[in-house]
């Protein structure tokens, strides 16, 4: 997985890595395993990290499709929204960089 400049702020933890994940496509929910694959987690972290971020009101269950429960961002927290304020912000920071990088 390509570290991006909000890893390379904020760490490179599993939390991080789902919640990136599920800022990224905001605009879909995602099942534990898509979570888990998108995200390069193990299997177990996701579940042991997905009811704290439940619990904290960051990622909310949208709907249920036969065993699947599927989640996103809760966009209507205050704290996920600052978090992909951040996210917003540090993507806006690195593509002059990456045109760089690429021009060289």
């Amino acid at each position: 997985m390509e570290e991006t400049l909000f890893r390379e702020y904020f760490g490179n933890s599993p939390k991080l890595r789902i919640l990136e994940f599920l800022i990224t496509g905001r605009n879909l929910d995602y099942s534990l395993t898509d979570i888990t694959k998108g995200a390069e987690v193990a299997w177990k972290t996701t579940l042991k990290l997905m009811p704290e971020l439940v619990k904290s009101n960051v990622v909310v269950p949208t709907r249920t499709i036969g065993n699947a429960k599927l989640y996103k961002i809760n966009e209507k927290s205050l704290v996920a929204k600052l978090i992909i304020q951040t996210f917003d912000n540090m993507l806006a920071l690195s593509i002059p960089q990456e045109i760089k990088a690429k021009s060289k």
